[in-house]
């Protein structure tokens, strides 16, 4: 699978209670298909996310690039 390569500040926002979960990543669309992946087969590090998941549906996030990143110290 090819992903667009964008590096920066990603946020995964309940459409619900607009409860955030901020993320950085060098590669922020193949992050986000890992996300999906881990909370989908319930197997994700934060309980937080994973019951928000659960009880609202994949359908009631949104996935947002809150800042794009030109060189991996910008991360940092």
């Amino acid at each position: 699978m090819s992903y667009k390569k964008i590096m920066g500040i990603y946020c995964i926002e309940s459409k619900i209670d607009y409860k955030r979960y901020i993320g950085k990543s060098t590669n922020i669309y193949k992050r986000w298909y890992d996300h999906r992946c881990s909370l989908n087969h319930h197997y994700t590090k934060n309980i937080y996310l994973q019951r928000a998941w659960d009880k609202h549906g994949c359908d009631n996030f949104e996935f947002k690039i809150i800042e794009e990143c030109f060189d991996e110290k910008e991360l940092s």
